[in-house]
């Protein structure tokens, strides 16, 4: 088969001055030798994925199509990165000439990623941000020798995330979330000082690794000159939301791909060998890098846990407090409020009820449900008759107990029947004080505070699981019975929410 060198697109042309002179010339280059009007392809770093280029028609139909699938994947790039740039040619070249985290796969004249980890920004919302990370600890324990290795900084920022995620290591780090809703439903629980606390981030910048008081997407990392040490104490923002539209199979594939073993090459130890084999050329660093990596992992473990998928939660994790934190006054306006600063909110017992409360009205107007106030009244109702009725049948039981005689039972059954019986006191308790609490419960105005707090939300993005029950939320030791009526609560208002669903 040949090429009609007439018919074949010069389709690089269009991308004059949109990407770097070096990947312009090389497509130039390539684009030459297809139509016949150049034959070499010496040192063209194009071609070095391709097998030895031989001047026949078989050999110019391959290069014929990797021209092709080139320029189909730089014209999606430019799109996809239109807004940025800056920055665009840097991230085009790393697709092209290194695509180290092999997020990019090439099928036929298509490709897809298995994640995008572009930077870019998003609200976060947290109820533990404040917290302490003990992120550059971890680090250090896990280089002995400072590895300076950047693809294998980078995989030790991904073991930290699916450790801290997966909860199957000693690593604490910061966990955020795209959705207020999720953050308010399943987390938020009032503390010990009978107080819930809320962190926002307005358009935080996310996806980046922060080194030398630089941030810089994860691809850009990789093609700059900086190196990974950990006495500069790197940091990094990571989106796991939805990583691949909701994929988890190529996500959790790519993941173990990338993250094949937890032994790590340093940077001392590569200088070394190719000091010791004379190796001089930086053409053989990948084969050293390849044969190092395999020497690691002979007889040991092959990685972590990849029991991550694509995080329902739309969480995004952080190595530390990376944006500095303000907590909340009645003097603080919306039209005050600014990009990457962190915003406390500190909310009593009476404020979180009605937090939730107008959470969920919100939700459900921006999700085109009416009669939110209607239904909130119905399933209230329903509550109370409900938890009335379990009242009733738990002091039946009760009184059964208190019929029966010592001298009917023996005692192993005088015990079993003594821990029901408390069991029943303690469950009458709880439904009782529960029962107070709804009737107690009255929301009328919502509070500037409130007010301002909701003010962030993005509705068109907000979402949460309709079939999320009190099974998903998290339970805390602080304050738990307390915490177990507002949990409640928060069904309660979800349920009315999305009625109709």
């Amino acid at each position: 088969m040949s090429i009609d060198s007439k018919k074949f697109s010069e389709r690089h042309r269009k991308f004059e001055n949109k990407i770097s002179d070096d990947t312009y010339k090389s497509l130039e280059k390539l684009y030459n030798i297809v139509v016949g009007q150049e034959t070499s392809s010496a040192k063209l770093s194009l071609l070095k994925k391709m097998p030895e280029y031989k001047q026949s028609p078989d050999g110019k139909m391959k290069i014929a199509i990797y021209y092709t699938r080139l320029c189909s994947m730089i014209e999606s790039l430019l799109v996809e990165y239109e807004l940025y740039d800056e920055v665009v040619k840097n991230v085009i070249d790393y697709y092209i000439n290194s695509n180290c985290m092999q997020e990019m796969n090439n099928i036929g004249l298509g490709w897809y990623y298995d994640v995008k980890y572009k930077k870019n920004t998003a609200t976060l919302y947290s109820v533990g941000y404040g917290s302490d990370s003990n992120w550059i600890d971890w680090l250090q324990n896990k280089n002995a020798k400072n590895n300076q290795m950047k693809k294998n900084g980078i995989q030790l920022v991904f073991t930290a995330c699916k450790e801290h995620i997966n909860r199957g290591g000693g690593i604490r780090l910061k966990s955020l979330s795209k959705c207020f809703g999720v953050d308010l439903f399943k987390y938020m629980q009032l503390d010990n000082n009978c107080n819930a606390n809320l962190y926002i981030i307005k358009d935080a910048p996310v996806n980046f690794i922060k080194n030398n008081d630089k941030e810089i997407s994860l691809q850009e990392y990789l093609l700059s000159n900086d190196i990974f040490d950990v006495n500069n104490k790197p940091q990094f923002c990571l989106d796991f939301s939805h990583p691949r539209n909701e994929k988890a199979e190529n996500y959790n594939n790519w993941s173990n791909g990338f993250l094949q073993n937890n032994e790590y090459i340093s940077q001392a130890e590569f200088n070394e060998k190719k000091k010791n084999y004379g190796i001089e050329s930086d053409q053989w660093d990948y084969v050293l890098l390849e044969w190092l990596k395999q020497e690691h992992t002979k007889g040991g473990e092959k990685g972590i846990s990849s029991r991550i998928s694509p995080i329902s939660d739309k969480e995004v994790i952080a190595s530390d407090t990376l944006w500095s934190i303000e907590n909340y006054n009645p003097n603080l306006n919306k039209e005050d409020i600014l990009p990457e600063k962190c915003y406390h909110f500190t909310f009593d017992s009476t404020e979180y009820c009605q937090l939730i409360f107008n959470y969920f009205k919100l939700y459900a107007e921006n999700h085109s449900k009416r009669g939110f106030r209607t239904n909130y009244n119905s399933v209230i109702d329903f509550e109370k008759d409900n938890i009335s009725k379990m009242i009733s049948n738990f002091e039946k039981e009760q009184k059964k107990f208190d019929n029966l005689s010592g001298a009917q039972l023996q005692n192993e059954e005088m015990e079993k029947m003594k821990k029901q019986y408390d069991d029943n006191k303690n469950f009458i308790r709880i439904c009782s004080s529960y029962e107070e609490f709804l009737k107690n419960i009255f929301i009328e105005e919502t509070p500037i505070k409130i007010q301002l707090a909701l003010s962030f939300i993005d509705w068109t993005s907000e979402k949460i699981p309709k079939n999320w029950s009190i099974n998903n939320i998290y339970t805390v030791k602080n304050n738990n019975e307390e915490n177990l009526k507002i949990n409640l609560y928060k069904c309660i208002c979800k349920r009315a929410a999305l009625m109709g669903d």
